[in-house]
């Protein structure tokens, strides 16, 4: 234990003044906390606000890009997984692994979960959870839950409940697919709605349809306002 009043003691300090006695750097360098001799935490420096980088050494903030948190998470041992990655301005991952925020999705957030992706100007863009989803393009305010493998193009102010293998097509404005499996909205299907069930198809343009469940129902391009409430094969 040094004497100096002034040096931070393992037994803890008396007689702070916040702002003046800080743990930390003085220049412009990051600062890390390890455990077992391994990185947990990075308190990176920039312009602006500062990036919060915990979990795994290999987590990064990419491309220069301010205000990043990734708050845990990374690496891991089963196949497939890796570091989490922001190269977003404020964008935000919770955990998972191998976990992706890319290009100009500002204020962008993955919640966990493994593999998921956010890129593009993918504006407030939000993943909850699950694996291999993915919003890629152009947007604002596109929500993707969860489920497995499902994708969202350049739409605005969208909703992807969940299930696997769905898509919602780029332009489809305002557009919601609840769930289900392998269930598609298609390019300009404004203000639709797929409620679940499996192989339902809402094509081209089909403005302000839905199809609330059942399978392998569709409802063909350009038929506007069309509604099949489920079963079988319908169109």
């Amino acid at each position: 234990t040094l004497a100096s009043p002034t040096d931070w003691h393992v037994g803890g300090n008396s007689g702070t003044t916040p702002g003046v006695n800080f743990l930390g750097t003085a220049d412009n360098q990051p600062l890390e906390i390890k455990v077992n001799s391994l990185r947990a935490l990075r308190l990176e420096p920039t312009a602006n606000t500062p990036n919060v980088i915990g979990g795994h050494a290999l987590n990064s903030v990419s491309g220069g890009f301010t205000g990043a948190t990734i708050a845990g998470g990374g690496g891991g041992t089963d196949p497939g997984t890796g570091p989490n990655e922001v190269g977003s301005p404020f964008g935000t991952i919770g955990g998972g692994s191998a976990n992706r925020i890319l290009g100009y999705a500002a204020y962008a957030t993955i919640a966990g979960g493994l593999t998921n992706l956010i890129q593009g100007s993918s504006y407030y863009g939000t993943i909850g959870g699950g694996t291999a989803n993915s919003i890629v393009g152009n947007g604002f305010g596109i929500t993707l839950s969860g489920g497995a493998y499902n994708g969202i193009g350049s739409a605005d102010y969208v909703t992807l409940g969940g299930g696997a293998y769905n898509s919602l097509g780029d332009l489809a404005q305002h557009a919601v697919l609840a769930g289900g499996y392998m269930n598609t909205i298609q390019t300009g299907a404004n203000d639709s709605v797929i409620g679940g069930g499996a192989n339902n198809y809402l094509y081209f343009g089909t403005l302000g349809s839905t199809i609330a469940g059942g399978v392998q129902n569709l409802v063909q391009s350009n038929a506007t306002y069309a509604t099949i409430a489920g079963g079988l094969n319908n169109q």
